[in-house]
């Protein structure tokens, strides 16, 4: 009951339909960030959904000269059925290579989407080395205390960095 009133409360506005639009603004940024993630990585997730669409127009088409095939054998004037069981196989194997294709794009969506993260991680750890969050004066007057805390940071950053690129090894 209480819980309604207060979640009506705190409701976040709906931004306008301007706002969505310059929102896209930002796609170009947003994609230059995940080509530098991992550019392989990103062509193959492109490929992979060019070929995915592809698929289903495809897909229409042999069901189309299926029932072409079907019906010319109705009518008597086609006598063999091989075409026809071609046909059936592969509309088949387009649907298994559909289903394939959704799993190995889905793979390298969640590859490549943790690869964003901890770069992006990075990139923040090390624009942090550069701030001076306790004293918003410090940067200005090129403290000593700023130096320390940046040398620090970075060292933590480089430290990230390091451990994310290294693959796990196991012991044997």
């Amino acid at each position: 009951m209480a819980r309604g009133r207060r979640s009506s409360q705190y409701k976040i506005p709906e931004p306008t339909l301007k706002e969505k639009f310059d929102a896209l603004g930002n796609l170009p940024r947003f994609f230059k960030l995940v080509w530098q993630t991992n550019h392989w990585y990103t062509i193959v997730n492109a490929s992979l959904r060019l070929i995915r669409s592809a698929i289903p127009v495809s897909i229409l088409y042999i069901g189309k000269l299926i029932i072409d095939e079907v019906i010319a054998l109705s009518k008597g004037t086609v006598t063999d059925h091989t075409f026809l069981w071609e046909l059936v196989a592969a509309e088949f194997a387009l649907a298994i290579l559909s289903d394939a294709l959704s799993r190995a794009t889905t793979l390298v969506d969640s590859l490549l989407g943790d690869q964003f993260s901890n770069y992006t991680s990075v990139k923040i750890m090390e624009h942090a080395a550069t701030l001076d969050l306790d004293r918003p004066d410090a940067a200005e007057e090129g403290s000593p205390e700023l130096a320390t805390s940046n040398n620090s940071l970075a060292r933590q950053s480089k430290t990230v960095r390091r451990t994310s690129a290294t693959p796990n090894r196991q012991s044997d």
